[in-house]
């Protein structure tokens, strides 16, 4: 592939996603970030926090831990949540993550964190978009099948998107738009399997990344308008 040279993709794939859905009266749990910010469910409900101080909405909090860098929640089951800075994002780190299962704390299901981010929406079936200006992300997908790499599976990529980027899991492929071409290092660890970081050069802000192979130590990429690659991950170390 032709090396551009610009920002890192990261997407970080993770945990078990064994969650039971909102007709079993289930949880999700909400890792946001410091700051003024508000955050939706699918169904409405509400939560919000200015700067710093206690949370307050409609959306009911069956546990709560605020430390100095965020908030640790847990609420009810939503199919999806949406994070809204509420202050100027130029220069501000934001983040958001979302599990469905209090097990897996510490090992990201879904996340979003960067620079520059106004807006997130994270959906359980498997999609996250959001907006801002010039931002400096780090992106989490936690797939159902973790792409052959057990429970834990874990890919990581970081980058950079002008106003708005999505990336959407499906099978064993990540659908991804609005990402800026560039360098992109991808990393994957699970059971068996763990490659520190490879790097490759993406032509174009839309495409594929596809996981088929990963016990092979190789992933598909097909940038829309081109021929897909085979990125080689190098030597699984244990």
């Amino acid at each position: 592939m032709k090396k551009i040279t610009t920002v890192l993709l990261c997407i970080s794939l993770t945990a078990a996603f064994t969650a039971c859905g909102k007709e079993d009266g289930g949880s999700a749990y909400i890792y946001a970030g410091e700051g003024s910010f508000q955050i939706l469910n699918q169904e409405g409900d509400s939560l919000a926090c200015e700067d710093g101080n206690r949370l307050d909405g409609t959306m009911p909090v069956s546990f709560q831990r605020a430390d100095k860098g965020g908030y640790t929640l847990e609420v009810p089951y939503s199919d999806s949540f949406t994070y809204m800075n509420t202050e100027d994002a130029l220069g501000v780190r934001q983040s958001f993550q979302l599990w469905d299962s209090f097990d897996v704390y510490g090992r990201t299901a879904y996340s979003v964190a960067g620079t520059g981010i106004s807006s997130i929406t994270v959906d359980f079936s498997g999609r996250i978009s959001f907006t801002g200006q010039d931002m400096q992300f780090t992106v989490s997908l936690n797939p159902a099948d973790h792409f052959g790499m057990g429970q834990v599976g874990t890919v990581e990529i970081s980058a950079a998107a002008e106003e708005a980027a999505v990336f959407t899991v499906s099978g064993t492929q990540i659908t991804y738009a609005g990402v800026d071409p560039g360098d992109a290092v991808i990393s994957c660890k699970g059971e068996g399997v763990e490659y520190p970081g490879e790097r490759v050069s993406l032509n174009a802000g839309s495409g594929l990344i596809d996981f088929c192979d990963i016990a092979e130590g190789t992933v598909q990429i097909t940038e829309d308008g081109m021929e897909t690659g085979v990125l080689n991950l190098g030597t699984v170390q244990k």
